[in-house]
This record gives structure tokens, sequence and C-alpha cells, in this order.
């Protein structure tokens, strides 16, 4: 073979891996050296497809499973999906029921020894001796009166947002407690507390709670902490919620609160539970 020929033969071998990498056919023929060919045989490219690996902190939201599985043998993700399920087609159903909430005092501490005093006008202030009843009627919205509040949901907790739930069997259904992580200064919304519950603010305390027990005091000395806040539901056969409590354990904290003539720090313990019953679907 000649050196022009062989050239030639060398250019055109390498670029077959590129011509058959393409998204047609070609038959190529190559010179040599007597004058005769030799055929490259016909070949179809296949084209590649191109794959997008799924970003690995991704993962889609667990299905609420459907109600007769075996909720104990399901993940934690899967009970939790099943749990927001059932309380969210209260409020998209308009399924009435009744509202019982009580708010108690667990503790109050007084920095100031002078202040010792005014503790029984801080928890008298505080203190809800009767349960808060409230009923809503089977097709009436219940947004502004089931937590939380004015929003179409019951519960829109993540895994992230708890601490642990429980799954146990009872009488062909089950009761789900879901046990919520601790959060201080919650916002009314983007909050963990905002997915799930009726809470006090900063705001609330600095319009409300701290005018309501005659302190004074500056905002940014206002502290508000939840936590061992937990919701419990009872669901049954059918995926129907039967009974719903939430307990919400919240310490509002004041530095530096002027009430009367003494000045002191106060911390009170406030603990309200609230339960739904009657259920009717």
């Amino acid at each position: 073979m000649s050196r022009k020929r062989k050239i030639a033969a060398l250019a055109l071998a390498g670029l077959l891996p590129l011509l058959l990498g393409g998204c047609f056919t070609i038959d190529v023929k190559i010179p040599m050296e007597n004058g005769a060919t030799a055929a490259v045989q016909e070949t179809q490219a296949v084209p590649v497809q191109e794959t997008q690996a799924a970003a690995p902190d991704t993962q889609p939201a667990a299905a609420a499973p459907q109600a007769g599985g075996d909720l104990t043998a399901m993940s934690q993700a899967e009970q939790l999906a099943y749990f927001n399920d059932a309380l969210n087609r209260i409020k998209a159903n308009n399924v009435g029921f009744k509202k019982s909430k009580l708010t108690a005092t667990e503790d109050i501490t007084l920095s100031n020894s002078l202040a010792n005093s005014l503790v029984g006008i801080v928890k008298g202030a505080l203190l809800s001796e009767t349960a808060a009843e409230t009923t809503v009627n089977k097709g009436e919205n219940s947004n502004a009166v089931m937590s939380p509040y004015n929003v179409p949901y019951v519960s829109q907790l993540t895994m992230d947002d708890i601490t642990g739930i429980e799954a146990v069997p009872d009488n062909g259904g089950y009761v789900i407690t879901v046990r919520v992580k601790g959060e201080t200064n919650p916002e009314p919304t983007g909050s963990i507390c905002s997915r799930i519950f009726e809470f006090m603010t900063v705001d609330d305390v600095e319009t409300t709670y701290a005018p309501k027990v005659g302190a004074e005091v500056a905002r940014e000395d206002i502290e508000v902490v939840f936590n061992d806040c937990f919701a419990k539901a009872t669901i049954d056969a059918d995926g129907n919620v039967t009974g719903y409590e939430t307990f919400v354990k919240g310490t509002m904290n004041l530095r530096n609160a002027k009430i009367k003539v003494i000045t002191t720090d106060v911390s009170v313990v406030l603990a309200s539970t609230t339960t739904y019953t009657d259920f009717k679907y």
C-alpha cells in the first residue's frame, strides 16, 4: 500500500467510532493497494440516552397506606402519612365534632424574692377553671375552630418535625401518638408548631399574656419555649378519626418584667390540653 493510501486508510479508521456513534447508517469502503476495495459492514448506530441522577437529598413523600393494612409493620414515615391523611380529611370533608380546651398553669417562678406575693395574682390571671367548649356541626367549615387555625389542614408534620411516632392496634383501628420536637419562639407560619398546634407566640405574650398578669416587658425580653408536646389520634378500621387530642406545653419567660413596683424575671409554664370527640362523618 502506498504512503498516501495508508494515511487515508488510517484517517478513515479513526473516524469510524465517531461516525458509528451518530444516529444514522453509513457504508464505508477502504481502497486497497491492488485497486480492490474492502467493504466495512453496515452498522446502525444506537442513540445514547442521557440519564440524570436524582438529587441525593430528595425523597418522594410517603403515600398514606390504605385502611386495612398492618400499620404496625410499616415505616414511621408511612405511619405519619396515615396520621396526616386521616386528620386532614376532617377539615376537607367538613366533619362535625365537639372541642374542649383546658389551659392550666403548671409552674410560676419569680427571680425577685419580694415578688413572691405576686404569684397568686399571676396564677389567677392565667388559670382557666373550666374548659372552653365548642361544637361544629357536620357540613360546617371548621378551619377557624380546629387547630391549627385558619388553614385547610389539621397536620402537615414531616419526619423532621417529630421525635417519635407510635401506632397501637385498637378495635380494628389504631391509636397513633406523635411526639413533636421542641421549639423556641415559633412563628405563626413556617414553624413546627404551626404545622399542627394552636400555640402562643411572642406577639401573643406581648399583647395578651403580659398585660393579663399586669407585667410591663420589652419585646426583646420575651421568650417562649415549647417542649414535651404531642398529638394523639384514634383512627377506626375505615381510616376515620374517632378521637383526637393535642397537648401543648409552653414556657413563657419574661426578663426584667415590671409588675406593680417590682422588677423581676418571670417564668410561667402553661399546659393546654385540647380534645376533639363525637365526630360525625
